[in-house]
């Protein structure tokens, strides 16, 4: 039966989003299949912080590959330290945060010409999210707040108070509302 063929072949193949089969009498059979994307590479490292496994996961956080320890790459890379086990067809992030980081990575890049190696979670009860630029510093960011607002206040703390500094810059905190926080190393 058509319904059997599609729950069998979306059990082999994670890749596959979905199927579609049509008999076609007397003798044919279309199967049409529709493979998820990945958007981001996603790396964890194991209970016992040994280990670091990598897997695609496509826009619904869906793990569905195994995948390389990759950074800076033409996918987004997202290192989670909050030690979860994660397995191929499990939910490794909530939809809404991969969006967040999408929108956020395009805005950088689009607004301010940054390049960011690799976006990192510590703690995702404590919204805990940073972003790691090929400059050397880092980006803490809300991801429960707009992703516009937070890249225009980067924008105007880059431009206004750190200047000609960036080189000499650790890190840049947008996590509270309303408020720009950074350090300069010494």
């Amino acid at each position: 039966p058509a319904s059997e063929l599609k729950t069998r072949l979306k059990a082999k193949y994670p890749i596959i989003k979905e199927v579609k089969v049509s008999k076609k009498p007397p003798s044919s059979l279309n199967v049409l299949i529709q493979e998820r994307q990945a958007v981001l590479v996603y790396c964890g490292k194991d209970k016992d912080n040994i280990t670091t496994k990598c897997f695609y996961l496509d826009e619904d956080g869906l793990a569905f590959a195994q995948a390389p320890e990759i950074y800076g790459g033409l996918l987004i890379s997202l290192m989670d330290n909050s030690k979860k086990e994660i397995k191929i067809r499990d939910t490794a992030v909530d939809k809404k945060l991969i969006s967040f980081i999408s929108e956020t990575s395009g805005f950088l890049d689009k607004f301010l010409g940054l390049n960011l190696l690799n976006w990192q979670i510590e703690s995702l009860t404590a919204n805990d999210l940073a972003a790691a630029t090929s400059e050397g510093w880092r980006i803490f960011f809300n991801p429960t707040s707009g992703s516009s607002d937070q890249v225009q206040a980067l924008k105007t703390v880059l431009e206004e108070k750190i200047k000609d500094q960036r080189s000499q810059l650790e890190y840049i905190d947008l996590r509270v509302e309303n408020r720009v926080y950074f350090k300069l190393k010494k």
